[in-house]
């Protein structure tokens, strides 16, 4: 299994958490890091990340050599869940999604999602219009009955090859994707594709080493470290938005909560 990580300018500094946290808590395995910029310097980021990768092979790719079909007006986050399928043609393997808020706090195996089917969590979207929509939009495409248990829209989330390789005529597909006018979610088309096989789960899985518990402000982020800190979860994640509202004394925090992790770097939204 390889990592996958679709990021951007505004995201350098989680990315260098990122990969702080690969070299220290990950066996060695390929990342592919897909930029998602109008323009891209791949030396910059080499230079920026390289450092990390001493027992890892990085693979940068600028997300302008990938081929798109995007309407004008799709933003950068469209692009991004776009890439996260549009990698099925780079990797040759099962890949391990992070987003760039993500980084490991243990040991671990990357391997070790092979069990996991997408996140292992289950949801119901049935109260949120806009997913509605688009669970609606996909199911018609994938001529299925609408479902609104689908899995989770968090990262860590495993994509089979074997799953994507359902998909007929890929690139075609890809330019459906993003020529809808729903909110894109690449994690909920994955999810019907499970259901069109009748293979999605029929529970959520115990939370093993996949779960992410997100901070949505630090007012919680007490709460998240009572999470972080069992011994099953090995991958946390805080926004950048997030980081960027800490006062000194909640960053103060958050760099110890970090170091107790024997994570070097600090400040990270100044």
């Amino acid at each position: 299994m390889d990592l996958l990580t679709v990021t951007c300018h505004q995201d350098k500094i989680q990315m260098l958490l990122q990969a702080e946290s690969v070299q220290k808590f990950l066996k060695p395995c390929k990342h592919w890091v897909i930029i998602n910029d109008p323009s891209v310097c791949l030396e910059q980021w080499h230079e920026l990340l390289s450092p990390y990768y001493e027992n890892h092979q990085l693979i940068l790719v600028d997300s302008s050599t990938i081929k798109s079909d995007f309407k004008s007006e799709k933003g950068g986050w469209s692009r991004q869940q776009y890439f996260k399928f549009a990698a099925y043609n780079l990797i040759n393997d099962d890949y391990l999604i992070l987003d760039s808020k993500n980084f490991f706090i243990k040991p671990t195996d990357i391997n070790e999602w092979n069990t996991v089917i997408g996140n292992g969590t289950i949801a119901n979207f049935k109260s949120n219009a806009s997913w509605e929509e688009t669970i609606v939009a996909y199911s018609k495409h994938l001529n299925i009955p609408v479902n609104f248990n689908q899995l989770s829209i968090v990262t860590p989330f495993v994509f089979q090859k074997k799953i994507l390789d359902l998909i007929e005529n890929y690139q075609e597909f890809l330019n459906w994707f993003v020529s809808q006018n729903v909110i894109e979610s690449e994690f909920f088309y994955y999810s019907m594709l499970l259901h069109k096989q009748d293979i999605f789960p029929q529970s959520s899985q115990q939370p093993k080493f996949h779960l992410l518990t997100q901070t949505y402000g630090f007012e919680i982020f007490d709460l998240c470290k009572l999470f972080f800190d069992k011994d099953n979860i090995k991958v946390a994640g805080i926004h950048r938005s997030m980081l960027n509202k800490f006062n000194n004394e909640e960053q103060q925090s958050f760099d110890k909560w970090l170091a107790s992790k024997g994570l070097q770097l600090r400040h990270l939204a100044k």
